[in-house]
């Protein structure tokens, strides 16, 4: 046998890049809904938004080996969520209901009181190695289908009845309570109630409950209808919206204001590789969710969704690389903590027509240092500037496309101002508090660019890195400018100011020793004279 080419990294930083993994996108179990109703929050109090996939047949289509690829890629891409069906039927590009391996769900078919062992421990193998990335799992138990076709359960589940239905609830409650990175998704592309199947789906939810109360439940009704139009029942906790790039901002709007307050994640748009869908559409659909309050997007791909032969190519698509960018941006302000502006009170003109595609949407954080506009097509549009927190604010312009940023300008907060996209296509305004010190809006813990070679100031290196307990900077910037050198946490939060004077236009160095931090990834920030660079930084302990 020849004897492979291997690479053999050191084993301090291995340990660095599954920490940066981790930590990326570590969520607490279990899930739980904030007093008022408005986010989903983990067992430490924070808010949790999840930026997802799609992959609804995971479970039957992949090999083991093939659905780890999966996972590791998607955990890569700061994936922390995906929505998959726990069964599959014979109406879709197999004609088998079979999993990959030749396993049926069911000793015979449709009888959901003879559920196959071999089946679902493949499906419990699923689960745990997507947990052990970090990611949690959207899982429909019975999926009913488009119509209640023959692409879901409908017609087994109307057959089968409330009471055999409640009773395959409380198996797949007891099998599965002791799996913390679920949430469970009642109906499935269709609204139960207009095919008679509504009892069956509460006998499946109420059986779930009846021997766990942990896990928490949503819905999926039809396109243009949110979970609550199609299943307002007692044992909803979250909502979705499902709609597409015609009206989505405005279906956002109603199922955030819907009373009384819940969650929402935007669970299905139009689907990437479908439809001949534009890239511009499938961005705005993410940016009018997270803009418009919701909890959560889920990213589409008509390559993943029943993972067709060509199904890699659908793992790091035009799609695939703007939803990057779109984690790492609103990871960098807090998405969790942004407070959609319906009232038009921080752009005050310039926000288009809410009822179609052209929407611009805005969202305030809830401390004020930080207003984010996302804005479809290009404009002038004007901000309210008092609505930023501060004396002065900071302005980027995003291409979320690209994920690269371009300094506007530092302005007083008073006033009004006009913002002209600096070219065609859709872009992303950022404008920060000044005084607030946050990261550059396209810096997050997953995707760091390097500083432009002709860029003014640099941090040149890191040494050693990652590093316990010190490491060596070094950084430059012209003689005489002003040089600020700080240190941010994965969230964009100011740590440590480390360096605060006139740059000497040579090469300088300062050994930072943090104290009081954990094990984790830090970013080091050198700004001056309106420029930036950024390096990130590992601590080991």
């Amino acid at each position: 046998m020849q004897e492979e080419n291997i690479v053999k990294l050191p084993v301090l930083l291995l340990t660095f890049l599954c920490l940066s993994a981790v930590t990326a996108s570590a969520v607490e179990y279990p899930l739980t809904v904030s007093t008022d109703g408005r986010n989903l929050l983990d067992d430490r109090g924070d808010a949790v938004v999840l930026n997802a996939g799609t992959p609804w047949h995971l479970a039957a289509r992949l090999t083991r080996e093939e659905v780890a690829d999966y996972l590791d890629t998607r955990a890569g891409q700061g994936i922390n969520a995906l929505l998959m069906a726990l069964m599959v039927t014979d109406g879709y590009s197999t004609g088998s209901a079979q999993n990959v391996y030749g396993d049926e769900p069911f000793l015979s078919p449709g009888d959901f009181g003879r559920p196959n062992e071999a089946y679902f421990s493949h499906v419990d193998w699923v689960i745990e190695q997507a947990n052990q990335r970090g990611i949690m799992m959207l899982i429909t138990p019975v999926y009913l289908g488009w119509g209640c076709g023959d692409e879901g359960w409908c017609a087994e589940a109307n057959a089968a009845g409330p009471t055999e239905m409640r009773d395959f609830g409380r198996w797949v409650g007891n099998r599965y309570k002791n799996q913390p990175n679920i949430i469970w998704v009642q109906g499935g592309d269709v609204d139960a109630g207009a095919y008679g199947a509504m009892p069956e789906v509460n006998a499946i939810a109420e059986g779930i409950l009846e021997v766990d109360s942990a896990h928490l439940h949503t819905a999926h009704c039809d396109r243009q209808n949110s979970g609550r139009d199609c299943y307002d029942q007692p044992w909803m906790d979250l909502d979705t919206t499902y709609s597409d790039c015609s009206r989505t901002p405005v279906q956002i709007r109603d199922d955030y204001n819907r009373i009384p307050w819940m969650p929402t994640i935007y669970i299905e748009g139009v689907y990437e590789f479908e439809h001949s869908v534009s890239a511009e559409c499938i961005r705005s659909q993410a940016w009018w969710a997270a803009l418009g309050g919701l909890s959560g997007h889920f990213f589409g791909s008509g390559k993943i969704w029943d993972f067709t032969p060509d199904w890699r190519q659908g793992l790091v698509t035009e799609g695939t690389t703007s939803m990057q960018h779109f984690g790492t941006i609103l990871k960098a302000r807090g998405w969790g903590e942004l407070v959609p502006d319906y009232a038009h009170n921080v752009m005050v003109s310039g926000y288009g027509d809410i009822n179609g595609s052209d929407y611009a949407a805005t969202a305030t954080r809830a401390d004020r240092n930080s207003v984010i506009s996302y804005l479809p097509t290009p404009r002038t549009v004007t901000i309210a500037m008092n609505r930023v927190e501060g004396s002065e604010a900071d302005a980027w312009w995003i291409d979320p496309a690209e994920g690269s940023g371009q300094y506007i300008g530092r302005y007083a907060t008073s006033g009004t101002r006009d913002f002209s996209t600096p070219g065609p296509g859709d872009w992303v305004l950022v404008i920060d508090n000044a005084a607030a010190n946050l990261i550059d809006p396209w810096v997050g813990s997953t995707n760091v660019s390097d500083t432009p070679a002709n860029s003014r100031v640099q941090v040149l290196s890191a040494s050693p890195n990652p590093f316990n307990p010190r490491t060596v900077l070094s950084f430059v910037a012209p003689a005489g400018e002003h040089l600020q050198v700080a240190v941010y946490d994965a969230r964009g939060r100011l740590l440590e100011r480390i360096f605060d004077a006139a740059a000497t236009g040579e090469v300088q160095t300062l050994t930072w020793e943090p104290h009081g931090l954990a094990s984790g990834t830090y970013f080091v920030r050198a700004s001056s004279g309106g420029q930036t660079s950024v390096r990130k930084v590992g601590l080991l302990k």
